[in-house]
């Protein structure tokens, strides 16, 4: 302890307070902070204090952090930001190695296709390969007659028609199709549905598809009826994944129960696109707004001077307009 070191050092550190100004001062802050033999230890104005000081700082700093999110912001990105993986699609079990007639997507022209072939050749068999996951289906119901009919029977997928016959979107029941297996055994053919699988590539020299999921198909005649894709924006496909999940391209059975079900919570849509298909669901939702005497507010966004007007002459398509708008949309 300080208090009994011999008197050399004291005169030592004295005699250095001359020349060694900062280790002097390094010693008497140690002599003035030692306890010595008995004694309690001596407490300055601001050592008192240094506790308390310390915890209110890390309490104080520990709530900043808390309520500025900080933590959050120097994290990794959240999981909606990360891209996804791919699935790995199974094995289609009971796929031939090939077959006579391979027709790419399940929407109305194959389906027609399918049954022309049939009736020109009674035992052809014939595979149609769909990347949804529904048997073949009409499509414009999706955009009008669904919106029309009540709720319980659209999620059910069937509307009325002009009639008022109830009828699904379907263009046959699930009996019609044969399973793979049946197909390839029968002697009077066909028509099989593989859903959920795309086709990525042809050869066209051999006569071969392939398939997403790894496997391949031979063909003796193909047909392409792949339909189109809606047209996405550049400034909905660079925004934020907060504003990516309130937009919508409208196509098939999974937009419609989509927009279905969205409809039901939102107090305003809009819709982009003055062509047919906006312009039938502009005045389908706003009429089912009407009818049901709900408070959603369609409006309807178009670069062009009125309804179709890529299709119809001025005076047609501001005739096109005004009804829409009759029908309680914003153009």
């Amino acid at each position: 302890y300080m208090d009994n070191t011999p008197r050399s050092v004291h005169l030592c550190f004295k005699f250095a307070k001359r020349k060694y100004h900062p280790s002097f001062k390094l010693f008497q802050e140690i002599k003035s902070n030692s306890t010595g033999l008995g004694k309690k230890p001596t407490h300055g104005p601001l050592n008192r204090f240094k506790y308390p000081i310390l915890a209110s700082f890390l309490i104080g700093s520990s709530y900043y952090v808390y309520k500025n999110d900080l933590f959050k912001r120097v994290s990794t990105p959240k999981d909606e930001e990360k891209p996804k993986q791919p699935k790995v699609k199974p094995k289609i079990e009971d796929l031939p190695e090939s077959i006579s007639y391979l027709l790419i997507g399940g929407g109305t022209a194959s389906f027609a296709a399918s049954r022309s072939i049939r009736a020109n050749d009674p035992k052809a068999k014939v595979i149609v390969i769909t990347d949804e996951e529904y048997y073949p289906y009409m499509r414009p119901p999706l955009s009008k007659e669904l919106f029309f009919t009540e709720k319980e029977l659209a999620n059910k997928l069937t509307f009325k028609q002009w009639n008022g016959k109830e009828r699904r979107v379907f263009f046959e029941h699930e009996e019609f199709y044969a399973p793979l297996k049946t197909l390839i055994e029968s002697e009077t053919g066909g028509v099989s549905i593989v859903k959920g699988f795309k086709v990525i590539k042809l050869d066209s020299v051999n006569k071969k598809a392939y398939l997403d999921n790894g496997q391949e198909i031979g063909y003796e005649k193909c047909l392409i009826a792949t339909g189109g894709s809606p047209k996405n924006l550049k400034v909905f496909e660079n925004t934020s994944p907060s504003i990516k999940k309130k937009t919508l391209l409208f196509r098939g059975i999974d937009d419609f129960l989509t927009l279905e079900k969205a409809f039901q919570d939102v107090k305003s849509l809009t819709i982009i696109g003055g062509g047919f298909l906006g312009s039938e669901l502009a005045c389908a939702l706003g009429k089912r707004a009407e009818v049901n005497k709900e408070s959603q507010v369609v409006n309807q966004i178009f670069p062009e001077y009125g309804n179709l007007s890529k299709t119809l002459p001025q005076y047609l398509s501001q005739y096109t307009m005004n009804k829409v708008r009759n029908e309680g949309n914003f153009c």
